[in-house]
């Protein structure tokens, strides 16, 4: 069944919560469950050029990255979870979302700082919380 664009966004990132949740034990399991959703997304439209995806698990220190299709479809280089990719607006929703999830369950205070809640191995390398 095909799925309007927004409707797809949703469903991947709950197939993506879904894999990493109900995988078999080991991390090679849950890891060929994720690509596979990020490579059914590709496979399944043919309008969308890639996909990208990072799991992070705290509970178990789980992590995952991985991507489907082509970061540079005229070079034909495979898209991976390493490849920067512009999100727009779209980011906001989703952080805005988290934020207030995390305040529900009282993780996280919207007054706090960033320092307080992340250390410098949380972000991309070259930015620090300092900044």
């Amino acid at each position: 069944m095909k799925y309007p664009l927004t409707q797809l966004s949703i469903l991947l990132a709950i197939a993506l919560v879904w894999g990493c949740a109900h995988a078999a034990s080991g991390d090679a399991r849950r890891e060929a469950k994720l690509q596979a959703a990020l490579d059914t997304v590709i496979e399944d439209y043919p309008f969308i050029i890639n996909a990208s995806a990072a799991v992070r698990v705290g509970k178990d220190g789980f992590t995952w990255q991985g991507g489907a299709g082509l970061a540079d479809p005229a070079q034909n280089e495979a898209m991976t979870g390493d490849h920067l990719v512009r999100t727009a607006s779209v980011a906001k929703a989703f952080g805005a979302t988290v934020a207030l999830r995390l305040m529900e369950e009282g993780k996280l205070q919207l007054e706090q700082p960033v320092h307080a809640v992340l250390d410098d191995e949380d972000l991309p390398e070259g930015i620090s919380v300092a900044d």
